[in-house]
């Protein structure tokens, strides 16, 4: 799926990356030519971000709002973090910070309900899970068309991603849920 959103951006694109984590997506984003604007709210990762040479920004999407347009947003393995009340707002912000015909690619938990993990180094975390059909109506309610979807089973359980565009923007086909 992250090729499919480098080849959906294209070379020269501008990429909001939220969740940066480590870098690791990014640094594949930038090898392909696409201009990445890394972010990340877990202080650790700012901080080995810029210990590998990095520029990140520390950005919450819950309370901070998206300065800027880009071609772009990738945000996997973190909207699973967002309670189910605020992720309205989160996916709203996206689609405003998306040019027309802009690519969002997210990965979130798939499931039903909410639930608390715990992490190896980051404690106890909470998860939301959804149900396709329940996200991809989440993602048009902002403003957003999904066009591909791929589900797949990890060691930490079943996980979904989703690549959707602006509505109105080329390409848009919609997916059936």
């Amino acid at each position: 799926m992250l090729r499919a959103f480098t080849q959906a951006v294209g070379r020269g694109a501008r990429v909001l990356e939220i969740g940066s984590g480590p870098g690791w997506d990014a640094d594949r984003l930038e090898a392909a030519g696409i201009e990445v604007q890394r972010t990340d709210v877990t202080q650790a990762f700012i901080d080995l971000q810029a210990k590998r040479g990095k520029r990140i920004t520390r950005l919450d999407v819950i309370d901070d709002p998206i300065p800027g347009q880009y071609d772009g947003i990738l945000c996997l393995f973190v909207l699973q973090h967002i309670a189910r009340p605020l992720i309205d707002a989160v996916l709203a912000k996206f689609s405003a910070a998306l040019r027309p015909g802009g690519v969002l690619l997210v990965g979130l938990r798939k499931g039903s309900g909410e639930a608390r993990e715990v992490g190896s180094s980051s404690g106890v975390y909470h998860l939301t899970l959804w149900q396709q059909s329940e996200f991809i109506d989440r993602l048009e309610s902002a403003g957003l068309s999904a066009e591909q979807s791929q589900s797949f089973t990890g060691t930490d359980g079943e996980w979904l991603m989703v690549l959707a565009r602006t509505v109105g923007g080329a390409g848009t086909a919609g997916l059936p849920r």
